[in-house]
């Protein structure tokens, strides 16, 4: 067993390898030019290697509410009917996600009947955990095409964002573990990726369905309501789309999704009084501060757990790499602002006015999606960053366009090696720290 400071030596010297690792592919670069492609590649299936090993190696029910989780799917096994939340979080450890709607627990259901008579809870989870390194997968390859159908080109910025979704420290946790947010994100990645084809009646009818399937998922996929909106919103501002045909290509789609939605919507009316039931199952938080301060806590707790945090209650986290995560933040953040001031023409390269609708609909839903994530905090107290994650392939764009607009990182040839480097490196230290934490 290692004690904390050989756990911090050991989390360096694997941080110092994805240096090495990063310095020898610029070196290579010199004499003879690193394909793009191949270190999109890579890096998936670093984060591939990362999330299997996660997935074997976190002890059992280790992850945010994954007993609840678990406890739902052997529920539809084995009593062949919904769950009924009669407890806050917390109280009955089997029911702290019964509230939840059922799709992603109905999609493991045949996982669970198929080999409970043969195998134990163990191995059942790992399985279950399996399925969500596949849902992962099926978000890259819809990330991909959605950078390729808004016609970025940039290196950078393509590198950036598929490492950002492949090696994010929380995410590669959460997708390695049994948890309804990775059946979100995947179908959230494909409402996103049709949103980003030419506009026919057929693909607003696919949009409404994974739509409906998304909120039957988990209710916070009103992320994605809000993009179709807002997409067809800033087509009509710019001019690119005639008003009745948005509005029928808006109004088919959510209807679609509504009535997909509205059986599950009208149960939590008749059982719990309320659409969401969010109130039934969590316990309201009780700030000894002011709300202003609440907030403020709640938006700094968030950032650090989007970024590097692991455990059954986030208990699993290094203070740097969150710190390194933050700044990046920040950084992102000013550059946006910087290029929208004095680079606007780097701007109009990346956001054209083919995916100016697209993109502009992604930053309302970036920030709707923090002010949900900051209410759902400052209510009941759950100061998660995977709240974000509905919107993590906009905001893994956003990043890579921020970082890259000063003209810091200049050079088109090294500039996808530094975006590679450093998620890996980061990567790297968080899997050796974390796994060395919840196994010693």
């Amino acid at each position: 067993m290692l004690n904390y400071t050989e756990t911090i030596a050991v989390t360096r010297l694997c941080a110092l390898l994805g240096l090495v690792l990063w310095l020898l592919l610029l070196r290579r670069n010199t004499y003879r030019p690193v394909d793009p492609n191949r270190l999109i590649i890579g890096v998936v299936a670093a984060g591939l290697v990362f999330r299997l090993i996660f997935c074997v190696f976190t002890p059992n029910f280790y992850a945010p509410d994954e007993y609840a989780h678990f406890s739902y799917v052997r529920h539809l096994s084995e009593q062949h009917s919904l769950p009924v939340q009669t407890h806050k979080t917390g109280v009955v450890a089997d029911e702290g996600e019964f509230y939840q709607p059922p799709l992603y627990y109905l999609m493991l259901t045949p996982l669970y009947q198929g080999l409970h008579n043969w195998v134990g809870d163990a191995a059942l989870l790992r399985v279950a955990r399996f399925a969500s390194v596949i849902l992962w997968l099926i978000a890259v390859g819809l990330s991909v095409g959605i950078l390729s159908n808004l016609g970025i080109k940039d290196a950078f910025v393509r590198t950036f964002a598929i490492s950002m979704i492949s090696l994010l420290p929380t995410y590669m946790f959460i997708s390695s573990v049994v948890n309804n947010d990775n059946l979100l994100i995947a179908l959230g990645a494909g409402v996103l990726y049709v949103l980003t084809l030419e506009r026919s009646v057929k693909r607003s009818f696919y949009v409404g369905l994974l739509l409906g399937a998304a909120l039957l998922t988990k209710l916070s996929a009103v992320v994605y309501l809000i993009t179709v909106v807002s997409v067809f919103g800033a087509s009509l501002v710019g001019g690119r789309r005639e008003f009745a045909s948005a509005v029928k290509h808006a109004v088919l789609i959510l209807s679609v999704a509504a009535i997909i939605f509205a059986p599950w919507g009208a149960r939590n009316v008749m059982l719990y009084g309320s659409i969401t039931a969010e109130d039934v199952a969590n316990k309201p938080a009780l700030w000894e501060m002011s709300t202003v301060e609440a907030v403020h806590y709640s938006g700094v707790r968030m950032l650090r757990t989007f970024w590097a945090v692991a455990g059954v209650f986030n208990d699993v986290w290094h203070r740097p790499l969150q710190r390194i995560g933050c700044w990046g933040t920040l950084a992102a953040f000013l550059g946006l602002v910087y290029g929208a001031v004095f680079r606007r023409e780097a701007v109009r390269r990346l956001i054209t006015s083919e995916n100016r609708p697209f993109m502009i609909a992604a930053g309302i839903s970036i920030i709707v999606n923090v002010a949900l994530a900051l209410r759902f905090g400052v209510l009941y107290g759950q100061l998660q960053g995977r709240f974000l994650f509905p919107m993590l392939v906009p905001i893994s764009i956003f990043m890579a366009m921020g970082i890259n607009l000063p003209g810091i990182i200049d050079n088109p040839g090294r500039s996808p090696i530094h975006a590679a480097g450093f998620f890996i490196s980061y990567a790297l230290a968080f899997v050796s720290f974390t796994m060395i934490m919840m196994l010693t």
